[in-house]
């Protein structure tokens, strides 16, 4: 009997101006070899949509990440993040690494902290000087 092995798992986590659904063509042509796994971050329905602003961190998105991969019994996966989710898939990758098998990381900044504008603007200029030849 032959039949196509699925590879891996690869965990899609979608931008701030979308949603779960945003990955479909993704997920379409990536399931023909991979499980693929994605969700609505919170604050997104269906999931949970706090009130609290407290509810809401970068901390909280990447433990997110990794709770969803425990809900659906996964001990490791490639992240795909974009924009927002390419946030919370870099540190998730910096704070679970032996979680990840690989990262892609697309469209992302520095996040949307106020505190911490400053510091990255100045480590964004002085990383981009450090290209200039």
């Amino acid at each position: 009997m032959w039949y196509r092995r699925r590879l891996s798992v690869v965990v899609f986590v979608h931008e701030f101006g979308g949603s779960y659904w945003s990955w479909e063509p993704q997920m379409s042509f990536f399931a023909r070899r991979h499980r693929c796994v994605t969700y609505a971050a919170r604050g997104y329905p269906p999931s949970d949509v706090p009130d609290d602003v407290g509810a809401y961190s970068q901390r909280r998105a990447t433990d997110d990440i990794v709770e969803v991969m425990d809900a659906a019994g996964l001990a490791k996966a490639h992240l795909v993040g974009l924009s927002m989710g390419g946030f919370a898939v870099l540190h998730a990758t910096i704070h679970y690494p032996e979680r990840v098998l690989s990262a892609v990381v697309a469209g992302t900044g520095y996040g949307a902290e106020k505190q911490h504008e400053a510091y990255f603007r100045q480590v964004s200029e002085d990383v981009a000087r450090g290209f200039e030849g």
